[in-house]
């Protein structure tokens, strides 16, 4: 499924089912992206530039889609604020790295874990009680937790989908 279909789905059907009877801070919603988010280029997004009339090369279409990610866990946390329901990010070493030059990808890997990992990292973020409304859709690179920036996405990401519901 599109991610913006999981949102959608998300979206109207959270609210009508597991948060009106589990506990404040249980029902989480982990949202997969990449370190990558952060080197997505100042905006993130290019609103002019959706459907890629200008072609782009593959970082250019790859480091905004993570960005995207963070724009959705952080929107979702926004319009959810007040149901109990926690939204997160997880960060992990897969094959995409393979073709980094050998010095950025020992550096990469001082600041992500392995692939094997990553459902620890899912795991975590869903079961962990340590983690509360504070890490909410959180993420180190401000401009991703935007809400303006952030509402503009998730309405552009409604609005393609759209005919589809």
């Amino acid at each position: 499924a599109k991610t913006d279909e999981i949102i959608r789905d998300i979206e109207t059907s959270f609210p009508n089912s597991s948060t009106r009877t589990a506990p404040r801070n249980s029902v989480r919603v982990i949202w997969v992206s990449s370190s990558a988010a952060d080197s997505a280029p100042h905006p993130a997004i290019d609103f002019t530039n959706m459907d890629y009339h200008r072609e782009e090369g593959i970082w250019s279409k790859y480091l905004p889609s993570k960005a995207g990610n963070v724009l959705h866990s952080a929107e979702f946390a926004r319009r959810t604020a007040d149901e109990g329901i926690i939204s997160l990010v997880g960060n992990f070493v897969t094959n995409l790295q393979q073709n980094m030059p050998k010095m950025q990808l020992a550096m990469f890997k001082l600041i992500t874990h392995h692939p094997k990992k990553g459902p620890y990292t899912e795991l975590f973020a869903g079961l962990s009680l340590t983690i509360t409304e504070h890490n909410d859709g959180g993420w180190a690179r401000k401009d991703l937790v935007d809400p303006e920036l952030g509402r503009k996405y998730w309405e552009r990401s409604e609005e393609q989908v759209k005919a589809h519901w």
